[in-house]
């Protein structure tokens, strides 16, 4: 299992949740990607933490909860999802353009989720 946590600020409340991506590599060719969510203000009410997660697309209106992962089938186009998404900022830095890291690391994050098997 490889693991990595980052910190993103939702910029309408300006809180910061730490996002951790935990990426097991299955014996069926998938990854089973799983993220854990903590926020910096423990003090957030579970409507707060609704609003903050929904402003950031990690959401699960159907399940009405936040975005738990995916199980994707692995492929060279999702290794490298994968690969990026475990960067230290720095280094993705250098693939991110005119974004953030993190910000960066997020929209990789949405695309895995078009991406599910």
């Amino acid at each position: 299992m490889q693991a990595k946590t980052f910190k993103i600020m939702e910029l309408v409340s300006e809180a910061y949740v730490l996002i951790t991506i935990y990426i097991i590599e299955t014996t069926y060719n998938k990854y089973d990607i799983n993220l854990q969510y903590d926020f910096d203000n423990q003090t957030l009410s579970k409507s707060d933490k609704k609003f903050i997660m929904k402003n950031l697309e990690l959401y699960d209106n159907t399940l009405d909860d936040f975005y738990s992962g995916e199980i994707i089938h692995k492929n060279p186009l999702t290794t490298h999802l994968i690969q990026y998404l475990l960067m230290d900022d720095i280094q993705l830095q250098t693939f991110s353009g005119n974004v953030t890291a993190d910000t960066y690391r997020l929209s990789l994050l949405h695309a895995i989720k078009s991406l599910w098997d």
